[in-house]
């Protein structure tokens, strides 16, 4: 009885964190469109919240266990907090993909951030990375380099929001096989 307790306890806390994750996608789905004829909204918002919320989403995406990890404590910048969430949401995904294409089913995803003039977050992955000469591709409209996939647009998408809200994105990593890194910057909050 303790063990089915224990199972019973356990399953509750994944529900409610399967709801919390519905409830974020349902904003990043549902923002866009009841604000599509308005302009970008920079307002403060806690990125390390929208991490933890996109977090959740990776780590129980894809088929594959991936351990996530990144800071608990607040830390306030002046995004669109709906477009920052989907930002980073894309960047988990790839990240998520880049652990799925090693092929041994699990792997993990570190987030840090950093305050200063600017807030820094870096997304750092241990997935299959890519060939540093390639880095100035990635952001292009329709690149991927992912041969069995259509598309290359997130990059693309995500760099041109970073920059419309004062934000930077770019990409590095130390070559495939070797995980891959994104880093953002944005204003204090």
């Amino acid at each position: 009885m303790d063990a089915a307790a224990r199972a019973r306890v356990e399953r509750l806390a994944q529900f409610e964190t399967g709801r919390a994750a519905l409830a974020n996608v349902l904003d990043i789905i549902g923002g866009p469109q009841d604000r599509a004829a308005e302009a970008l909204v920079l307002e403060r918002c806690d990125v390390s919240d929208l991490i933890a919320r996109n977090g959740a989403i990776a780590r129980y995406g894809e088929g594959h266990s991936i351990a996530v990890a990144f800071p608990a404590t607040p830390c306030w910048v002046r995004a669109d907090r709906v477009i920052l969430s989907q930002v980073i949401g894309n960047l988990f995904r790839n990240a998520a993909e880049a652990i799925a294409a090693r092929g041994d089913g699990a792997g993990q995803v570190i987030v840090t951030v950093t305050a200063g003039p600017r807030v820094g977050v870096v997304i750092a992955d241990d997935g299959d990375g890519f060939d540093p000469l390639d880095a100035p591709m990635l952001f292009q409209h329709g690149y991927s380099t992912r041969k069995a996939k259509s598309g290359g647009l997130g990059l693309h998408w995500s760099a041109n929001w970073m920059a419309a809200m004062d934000g930077t994105l770019r990409l590095d990593s130390e070559g495939p096989g070797r995980g891959a890194r994104a880093i953002l910057t944005l204003p204090v909050g």
